[in-house]
């Protein structure tokens, strides 16, 4: 019997944007096979599936109609979201949501697709094995088949009953209030929090040669290919330069990046100091907003749990932020995220036939 195909995830590993990314998958179950690329060069991954930027998940050809959804899904809630802020500040013109070229039927090229598509497939394997399931008291279900990378993902989130019974989403809550509300914090953390830690982290990455060609190509061999590794060697100068030039990384940007990260710190404790938050951003549980916050803090808090290989804290710099951030709460309570809920599917010994040529590869079944 041969193997479901593998979704394709190109990706440059150390991205907290493709952290998100694999985070979701790997909480639902969803196999995947993972190409990295070390910046700049990721377009050649990117661009032939329809996209630039990292992370691109190319789904099985029967998957294409749930990618297509899930685009939507989030193409709806950045329209809902333009009209509210448009709204608030007395603008009366169109609103609109992302204006993002369409990728390739079947292929997702935002983190915030992928979370959703994640999403989705997870309610219509619930859905269908709810309507496989013996009437109640028919006999004991079985234990594993199919049900068992759904139990892998109900336990993985802390349970997996939003208080809805079983069944409930491990990213998102069904109540509409508390959806909302996921969604607003994951548009904040993605447009915000995330380009600011990107900032700090690269400021502080491009200081030490050795330190950056490990995180962006050398200690990333289970997804990169060597003729990936030895062009990085050769392009880093310009790679470290296009980087510095594109995202704006100085001196000055990170020292204001740090300023806000540190504000919205503040912002997320009072949150989590709410009474009845468990110790969550939402709904006393485990959601992709804490999964949004703790993914793109990941290249300043550096934690053990992160999909890809970031410099342990001894590393760093004795001046670089990690160290302050993480004793802050909410510091502490994203590595706490990690630790509870970060658990990456076991990885086989060999590699799925098929895969693009020329490249390498890390598979999660």
């Amino acid at each position: 019997m041969s193997a479901a195909p593998l979704h394709q995830l190109i990706s440059i590993p150390a991205s907290h944007y493709c952290e998100r990314a694999r985070w979701a998958l790997d909480l639902v179950g969803i196999p995947f096979a993972e190409f990295g690329w070390p910046p700049m060069l990721h377009y050649q991954g990117t661009m032939p599936n329809g996209g630039k930027s990292v992370p691109v998940l190319v789904a099985p050809r029967g998957d294409a109609a749930a990618a297509a959804a899930a685009a939507d899904a989030v193409m709806d809630v950045d329209a809902r979201h333009s009209a509210l802020n448009k709204a608030a500040a007395g603008d009366q013109g169109k609103a609109e949501g992302k204006q993002r070229s369409p990728p390739k039927p079947g292929v997702l090229a935002d983190s915030a697709d992928i979370v959703q598509y994640a999403h989705l497939r997870y309610m219509a394997q619930q859905q269908s094995q709810r309507a496989q399931a013996p009437p109640a008291g028919g006999g004991a279900a079985d234990g594993g088949g199919a049900g068992s990378s759904g139990a892998a993902a109900a336990a993985a989130a802390g349970g997996g009953d939003d208080g809805d019974g079983d069944g409930g989403s491990p990213l998102y809550p069904s109540d509409p209030a508390q959806l909302n509300e996921v969604h607003e914090l994951e548009e904040l953390f993605s447009r915000k929090l995330g380009v600011w830690s990107r900032v700090i982290a690269y400021q502080w990455l491009f200081q030490d040669k050795g330190m950056a060609l490990d995180t962006l190509g050398l200690r990333q061999t289970a997804t990169m290919s060597g003729w990936k590794l030895v062009a990085l060697r050769f392009v880093f100068p310009i790679i470290r330069t296009g980087v510095s030039k594109g995202l704006r990384v100085n001196a000055e940007s990170a020292a204001r990046a740090l300023e806000r990260t540190q504000q919205l710190f503040q912002e997320v404790e009072a949150r989590l100091a709410r009474p009845g938050s468990g110790g969550y951003l939402v709904g006393g549980r485990f959601t992709a907003a804490d999964l949004a916050f703790a993914a793109m803090v990941g290249p300043v808090l550096c934690p053990s749990q992160y999909g890809a290989y970031l410099p342990p804290a001894q590393a760093w710099p004795a001046d670089f932020p990690m160290h302050e951030l993480r004793r802050t709460p909410a510091g502490q309570y994203a590595m706490r995220m990690y630790e509870q809920h970060r658990k990456p599917q076991p990885q086989p010994a060999a590699a799925p036939a098929s895969e693009p040529a020329g490249s390498s590869q890390q598979s999660r079944l």
